[in-house]
């Protein structure tokens, strides 16, 4: 195989990609997710395989202004398995950039076996301010492009819609724009045909507004409620018992709830060191059959709350661990929670009653219309859209429908991947093979009056990118309230409250573009910016296999010794 790949292809390339052959065959799960999307039925998560799913994760944020962290497929690389020997599951990751490649940072996650949730509303001019609430088209496109950006990896396991909006009792009216920013993100997610990615809400705790968000996020058909909800709160700081906590009183407020539920931020920033008893009793007897586990708070905050620390301003390179990362650990290791079978699991609860508004206290009208943008312009996809590797299907009662699991040999797993290993790389080979050959023809064309040739055509849209907003700038607003009688839970689009139903339309045509003859004889033809792009693409996509490979390497070198 590996003098077949140096006859087709000139060094060093064929030596760069035969090393690679061989170590994807001798560690084919390198090549392979480790991690199946998780589901949503009644107020629980569930794996594929049918256990229910608790989350011990924690809010994933380096000390450095403006970072995109999961951009940095090297630090991803360092991190990903020291956030696994800490014990989580789930990292939340407040601020991504659409249309970014987070492919290296979303596998060295995806092998240490954590999800990944993502803040839509991280971003300028993107969040929904609570003094100045608003949901516009601007926001409604880079949210949605987020969506699009994340949807296709199966350890995504969903997106917040907001974070601690507002946090007085007079700021209350901010809540209808998220949740019309909840309505879009769904009505876009099922229209585009992606898999029922969960999309909620996390509340700032405030004990006063604690039930009336709870009910509000929640009321409504469940086109326009959110799919799950988080509680953001660190009152678990001077007690280790649960009866008479904070924790006791908000497990009594969650009876019944039809969503699942988690809690944000915890781990007490008022005691030093932490000793995080509090996830005793969430992921312990005490809460864990309405609780679904929580995010902690936080990987390495510049104000010292924080697990770990990096020896550069940067925060670059391996990590060094804290106290606060022993005491979680020893916590996490000896919870073990395995709740319900998704199979054993039918719930009957109902959606809660819109809440009535209160003076000084919640300000939304009885009857409130949310002020939702819509997807009037979107252009339906021809046939169901795919995410990852598997193809989650949507049932009545179920956000996310339970994903079959297909169990195949480790042996015969190997084999596929080795044959489709084994074969990309020929094509490869081919490939490069007679793109050299065409470079050699185009150099002794040289000088004389060469053609473009088909493949240095380019298909661009009307407005010169690959994708135009799919959405137009008409607003519709349709009442969050419903009685439940009047719930359809099986409704997979909204009603709009004019009776309009969301239109389609065509997206724009297309116009050929093609570069023009060379003019000047002497002037060597270029290759086409399209054949130029390639290229790149495929010296990063090595660089990176090779940058990745050098760090297995060293891990391996450090484990030996």
């Amino acid at each position: 195989m590996t003098w077949l790949l140096a006859m087709l292809v000139p060094n060093p390339l064929s030596t760069s990609l035969a090393t690679l052959l061989t170590v994807f065959a001798l560690f084919p799960h390198c090549a392979l997710a480790t991690l199946s999307p998780i589901s949503v039925k009644g107020s629980k998560f569930f794996s594929s395989d049918g256990a229910q799913f608790f989350m011990k994760g924690i809010q994933y944020v380096r000390p450095v202004d403006g970072l995109l962290e999961l951009n940095d497929a090297s630090q991803c690389a360092f991190d990903a398995p020291v956030i696994q020997k800490l014990g989580a599951n789930v990292i939340r990751v407040s601020y991504a950039q659409p249309g970014d490649n987070h492919d290296a940072c979303m596998k060295a996650f995806d092998d240490a076996g954590i999800y990944v949730m993502v803040d839509l509303d991280g971003g300028e001019g993107s969040p929904i301010d609570d003094e100045s609430p608003d949901w516009n088209v601007y926001k409604r496109d880079r949210w949605s492009q987020i969506l699009d950006t994340f949807q296709k990896y199966d350890n995504l396991l969903g997106f917040f819609a907001g974070f601690d909006t507002f946090d007085q009792t007079n700021t209350t009216n901010a809540a209808e724009y998220v949740k019309a920013a909840i309505t879009d993100m769904k009505a876009y997610r099922d229209f585009m045909q992606y898999r029922k990615i969960p999309i909620g809400y996390v509340a700032y705790d405030i004990a006063e507004l604690r039930t009336l968000q709870q009910d509000y996020f929640d009321c409504g058909n469940d086109s326009i409620s959110a799919d799950f909800y988080g509680i953001n709160t660190e009152y678990w700081c001077y007690t280790d018992e649960f009866a008479g906590s904070d924790y006791e009183e908000m497990y009594n407020q969650a009876e019944g709830y039809d969503i699942p539920i988690i809690l944000t931020g915890t781990g007490c920033s008022d005691v030093t060191p932490r000793d995080f008893s509090d996830q005793a009793a969430l992921l312990g007897t005490d809460m864990n059959d309405r609780f679904s586990g929580s995010l902690v708070y936080e990987w390495a905050n510049a104000e010292g709350y924080k697990f770990v620390t990096y020896n550069n301003l940067q925060a670059t390179g391996e990590p060094t661990r804290l106290r606060d990362f022993d005491e979680l650990s020893t916590q996490w290791a000896t919870l073990k929670p395995t709740g319900i079978r998704q199979s054993d699991y039918s719930p009957t609860l109902t959606k809660r009653k819109c809440p009535d508004p209160t003076e000084s206290l919640w300000d939304l009208p009885d009857v409130a219309a949310l002020p939702v943008v819509g997807t009037s312009g979107l252009t339906r996809p021809e046939s169901s859209a795919t995410t990852g590797s598997v193809d989650v299907a949507a049932t009545q009662g179920v956000t996310s429908g339970p994903v079959q699991n297909k169990k195949i040999s480790g042996g015969a797993i190997a084999g596929i991947v080795i044959g489709t290993l084994v074969a990309a790389a020929l094509v490869m080979g081919l490939v490069i093979f007679f793109l050299r050959r065409r470079r050699q023809h185009v150099t002794e064309l040289e000088g004389s009056q060469a053609q473009p040739v088909e493949s240095d055509k380019m298909l661009v849209t009307e407005n010169g990118s690959n994708k135009e907003s799919f959405y137009s700038g008409t607003s519709h607003r349709f009442s969050a309230r419903e009685q439940s009688s009047e719930l359809d839970t099986s409704a997979t689009a909204y009603e709009l409250s004019q009776g309009h139903q969301a239109e389609n339309y065509e997206l724009p045509g297309t116009q050929e573009i093609v570069y023009p003859k060379p003019q000047d004889p002497e002037v060597p033809l270029q290759p086409s910016p399209y054949v130029q792009a390639q290229r790149k693409m495929e010296i990063d996509w090595l660089e990176n296999e090779e940058a990745r490979l050098r760090h297995q390497r060293e891990l391996l070198r450090q484990q030996n010794d």
